[in-house]
């Protein structure tokens, strides 16, 4: 099952930045349930893609390891 989780992977953070878009576009219009859903995949998606810190300059570059 977890290999097809991750080939499923793109297609669910595809699915989930197009639900936040949607809701983006009107979201006085959307029922609370789905904004709240929206909020939800921000967040999941947001741990998925944010980098937090650059690599420790101690791990050395492909052009220095050679």
């Amino acid at each position: 099952m977890q290999a097809r989780v991750i080939a499923a992977a793109p297609r669910l953070m595809t699915l989930a930045g197009e639900l936040i878009a949607f809701v983006a576009e009107n979201p006085e219009d959307a029922p609370p349930e789905l904004l709240e859903l929206a909020k939800r995949a921000r967040a999941t998606l947001r741990e998925a893609t944010d980098v937090l810190a650059p690599p420790p300059e101690s791990l050395a570059r492909p052009a220095d390891a050679a």
